[in-house]
């Protein structure tokens, strides 16, 4: 929020930046929510039981929403017969995409498995976001206003990063299997397109402020019969440069299952732990102490299957 200086029509200044004990409440409020559905064609083949090939071309389709509601509030009477000022804005983004997969398994002994894979970024070639806001404000006297925008529409193109992974799987006496993986993506490389704008800054923020990361994943399955117990980990490194935010990702998960000659079924569990500073606003000239937030989610999955 701005305002003028008294005596000027032409000079501002923030009156949120007050004195200690007399700011002005911030306040955001935030909702996102969505969808990504994924289209797959697959492929393989067995070379000799030593050689296992196989790809993947895939259609990923997203819908993601966003509701933001920014508010200050003159809690304190700091300001003259003003009383809150609000932000709401709505974004809503569609787009369907295009991305393959390769991947290679080599049976090199009876106990050792040597994988590899990549992963071509995924082409987003209609991205397309239609957004509006609103601003309101309410003041001592009861007077209030409020003015909404036009929709705005924008369509544009996204490619995300390449992908590569390698593996290794081993197993132990024929009743326990412990498998390795190892990721790398380069976030710097994702980039911004459009048929009328360059986005020559943005895809310099993000070459200047994302780098590349190293993720490591184990896993490990013990059989009893028909039945099997699993558990593993993983770990993701901070995709941001320079202590820019907090990005790591820890991951924990266990399940088991059940498998004979005509069906299967399994139940997972995994859990994930992530913190990531969160800033209201910030400029070359305005700086705001950021949110600490930690992230903590569980996902819980059955898969069910039968043999023909």
């Amino acid at each position: 929020m701005l305002d003028t200086i008294p005596g000027t029509v032409d000079q501002y200044y923030g009156p949120v930046l007050n004195a200690p004990g007399q700011e002005i409440l911030q306040r955001e409020e935030s909702t996102t929510w969505g969808s990504m559905n994924e289209f797959l064609f697959s492929f393989g083949g067995n070379f000799g039981d030593r050689l296992y090939l196989g790809g993947t071309f895939g259609f990923p389709m997203i819908r993601y929403f966003r509701e933001t509601r920014y508010s200050e509030i003159d809690e304190n009477n700091v300001l003259n017969d003003f009383n809150s000022l609000q932000l709401f804005e709505r974004l809503q983004t569609r787009a369907s995409g295009f991305n393959m997969k390769f991947g290679m398994i080599v049976r090199a002994t009876d106990w050792l498995r040597i994988g590899g894979a990549i992963h071509s970024p995924t082409w987003y070639s209609n991205m397309q976001d239609e957004w509006y806001s609103e601003l309101s404000s309410s003041f001592d006297n009861g007077d209030r206003y409020s003015e909404r925008s036009p929709v705005g529409y924008y369509d544009y193109k996204l490619e995300t990063p390449w992908r590569a992974m390698g593996s290794l799987g081993f197993i132990i006496a024929k009743t326990a299997l412990l498998d390795l993986d190892y990721e790398f993506v380069d976030y710097a490389s994702s980039r911004l397109r459009g048929s009328d704008y360059g986005f020559n800054d943005e895809n310099r923020v993000i070459r200047d402020n994302y780098s590349e990361t190293h993720n490591f994943r184990a896993g490990a399955e013990y059989r009893i019969g028909h039945f099997a117990l699993r558990g593993g980990g993983g770990y993701s490194a901070s995709p941001f440069k320079n202590d820019l935010n907090d990005g790591e990702k820890i991951y924990y998960s266990g399940g088991f299952g059940y498998r004979d000659k005509d069906f299967f079924v399994d139940f997972a569990w995994v859990r994930s732990q992530m913190n990531q500073n969160y800033y209201l606003y910030g400029s070359e000239n305005v700086s705001v102490e950021p949110a600490d937030n930690k992230f903590v989610t569980n996902n819980f999955m059955v898969t069910f299957g039968v043999r023909y």
